[in-house]
């Protein structure tokens, strides 16, 4: 799934270059990655809102937030930790330092998906943190 978001990265900049035209992209300069990487984040936001959505409203979890394990939340999962894999990615290569709490913050997300996957269990809570990431959208627009 990580390669899937950088594969987005790659395309996001190939059709934001296309619609600005050469001109008006070589003017964005420095930003141009920043832009791209907007896209990915779009994405998974909403992707992660309507699986938090689901998880809080829908009747998955209704009696019982521990044993269910949905295909639906397995693979909201796996999809909000590539993300994770991939950001975590960006902000290494980033050239600005960041701070030790955004990776503990991202590694958190990772291992707390990776367990509710691994025991298959409690996948509830999983995704129901995943709605957060609509305030995300916002921000990023």
């Amino acid at each position: 799934v990580a390669l899937g978001y950088a594969a987005v990265n790659v395309a996001g900049k190939a059709a934001l270059r296309t619609m600005l035209g050469k001109q008006r992209w070589d003017a964005v300069g420095k930003s141009q990655t920043e832009m791209v990487q907007k896209i990915v984040l779009i994405i998974n936001s909403a992707l992660c809102g309507y699986a938090g959505s689901k998880a809080i409203f829908g009747s998955s979890f209704r009696n019982d937030p521990i044993t269910p394990y949905p295909a639906w939340a397995h693979d909201a999962i796996a999809a909000f930790s590539g993300h994770t894999l991939y950001d975590m990615g960006v902000l290494m290569l980033a050239p600005q330092k960041q701070s030790p709490a955004i990776y503990v913050h991202h590694l958190a997300g990772y291992i707390a998906g990776l367990i509710s996957m691994t025991c298959r269990k409690g996948t509830y809570f999983s995704t129901a943190i995943m709605f957060t990431e609509l305030s995300l959208l916002p921000v990023s627009a």
